[in-house]
C-alpha cells in the first residue's frame, strides 16, 4: 500500500508540472524604397495566461536589402528603437543592423534587444518599434526591417488551495481504506 501511495503522490506531482511557453508576435516587415526611410512596427497587446507570469521579453531584429548595385559594396544600416511601454527598460535602448553585400545582400543581419523592469500588465497595450533605414554606401532597390517580439511565460509556483485540498482528501481516504483492511 505504501508503494501505491508513493506512486500516487509522484503521479500527482508530475501532472502539476507545467512548462514555460512562448508567445511570438511577428508583424509584417516594413520596407523602404531606395533603402531610405522610417516607420513603425506594432505588435498587439498581450496578457499572460491565467496562473502564468511573464519571465522574459525579447526583440529579435532582422534587416535585409533587395537588388543592390552591380559594382562595389552596398551597405545598408537599419536602426531599431523600442518606443515603450512606460517603465520597461530595453538593453540596448536601440540597435542597428548593418547589411553589407553586392547585388545580393547574402545573409540577413540579426540583433537582439532584451526587456527588463516589466510586469504581467506591461505589454497589455502592445509594443511599438521605430525602424529607420539609410544607405551607408552603394545603392539598393529597397531595404526591410523586421521585428520578432517573443514573450516567455512560466507557471506561477504556488498551487491553488483547492488542488492541495483535493490531494490531501485523496491521501486521507486512501490511508483510511488501507487501515480498515488491516
Amino acid at each position: 500500500m505504501k508503494s501505491f501511495l508513493m506512486l500516487s503522490v509522484a503521479a500527482f506531482a508530475l501532472t502539476g508540472v507545467a512548462t514555460a511557453t512562448q508567445i511570438v508576435c511577428t508583424p509584417q516587415p516594413i520596407s523602404f524604397a531606395g533603402g531610405v526611410g522610417s516607420g513603425t512596427v506594432t505588435c498587439a497587446g498581450i496578457a499572460p495566461d491565467p496562473g502564468f507570469s511573464l519571465t522574459s521579453v525579447t526583440l529579435t531584429l532582422a534587416a535585409d536589402y533587395l537588388n543592390g548595385a552591380f559594382t562595389g559594396t552596398n551597405d545598408v544600416r537599419v536602426f531599431f528603437t523600442p518606443t515603450g511601454p512606460s517603465g520597461v527598460n530595453w538593453t540596448p535602448s536601440s540597435q542597428f543592423v548593418d547589411v553589407i553585400g553586392g547585388f545580393s545582400s547574402g545573409a540577413q543581419g540579426l540583433m537582439t534587444i532584451v526587456a527588463s523592469g516589466f510586469n504581467n500588465s506591461s505589454f497589455s497595450a502592445g509594443e511599438s518599434v521605430t525602424v529607420s533605414s539609410s544607405i551607408i554606401s552603394g545603392s539598393v532597390f529597397s531595404s526591410t526591417g523586421n521585428v520578432f517580439l517573443t514573450y516567455t511565460e512560466a507557471p506561477n509556483g504556488v498551487p491553488e488551495p483547492s488542488t492541495m485540498g483535493l490531494l490531501g482528501s485523496a491521501l486521507l481516504g486512501i490511508g483510511l481504506i488501507s487501515r480498515r483492511k488491516r
